[in-house]
């Protein structure tokens, strides 16, 4: 079983490796293979120590090391990254959102673009998905109608039984014997 565990890490290292060569292609062209890697494992290893567990926040992490600088969360012009990543108040997931966010803000991407880029598993992954700390859905522009029920009809409920007890949890049907 580790031996697989293994195979699957090197496989998402790999993954990671090509994202990031692909998120900062002037860097891996004038870098030598080997290094960047290196520094793909650095990433990843700093990420697991912060507490990131998700391929997909462990790969946002990586992102950050490379475009804030190797250790930015050590960094004193990141100190802001630093405090997210020490706060006790957030969830790990909520951790790498905010960096993402601030972090695109500072470098000028645009919301909805920049960030890393992902590569898929040919197979399909099983990962076990986190629940997000927060669901954010569009507001629609248009006005809500009012909720109406399928049915009037409610159906036959079961009658209702009235359960006596004294102190002690004794049920007495009808209630009789509760006192003495």
């Amino acid at each position: 079983m580790a031996a697989l565990e293994q195979a699957r890490w090197r496989a998402f290292v790999n993954r990671v490796y090509q994202g990031v060569r692909e998120s900062f292609r002037e860097r891996a062209a004038s870098e030598d293979p080997e290094v960047l890697r290196k520094e793909v494992n650095h990433a990843l290893a700093r990420g697991r120590q912060h507490g990131f567990e998700s391929e997909h926040d462990l790969v946002r992490y990586t992102w950050l090391c490379f475009a804030l600088g190797r250790d930015f969360d050590r960094d004193e012009k990141h100190r802001w990254a630093g405090e997210i990543l020490e706060s006790h108040a957030f969830a790990h997931r909520t951790k790498v959102d905010l960096l993402m966010q601030i972090a695109l803000s500072r470098l000028g991407y645009p919301q909805s673009n920049g960030g890393p880029v992902e590569y898929e598993e040919a197979e399909e992954d099983v990962a076990l998905e986190e629940t997000p700390d927060e669901e954010r859905l569009p507001l629609d522009e248009d006005e809500v109608a009012d909720f109406e029920p399928e049915s009037e009809d409610p159906g036959e409920l079961p009658e209702d039984i009235i359960v006596i007890t004294n102190d002690d949890g004794i049920d007495f049907p009808d209630g009789e014997g509760g006192e003495e």
